[in-house]
């Protein structure tokens, strides 16, 4: 069984939220995380932006928070 923090440095936001920051195949990613036993959430910009809204529409101040460099910061709530 994956453990949720196995293989991950996490930047923890209090006793239920991280960020990680993976690169690579972010939709692989985040359906395995999805999964894990105690994940509540896992939010990520590639989850609720799909290819029918362009990357343009947003200011690119708001998309280099969000992805840059093929990393993407990721959400996930934990029961934890």
């Amino acid at each position: 069984m994956y453990s949720y923090q196995e293989g991950f440095t996490l930047l923890t936001s209090g006793k239920a939220d991280a960020f990680v920051v993976p690169s690579g195949e972010i939709a692989s990613y985040l359906v395995m995380m999805e999964q894990v036993p105690g994940i509540e959430s896992v939010v990520a910009y590639d989850k609720f932006m799909t290819d029918t809204i362009p990357e343009f529409f947003l200011p690119q101040e708001v998309l280099d928070i969000c992805k840059r460099d093929g990393m993407q910061i990721v959400m996930i709530n934990s029961a934890y």
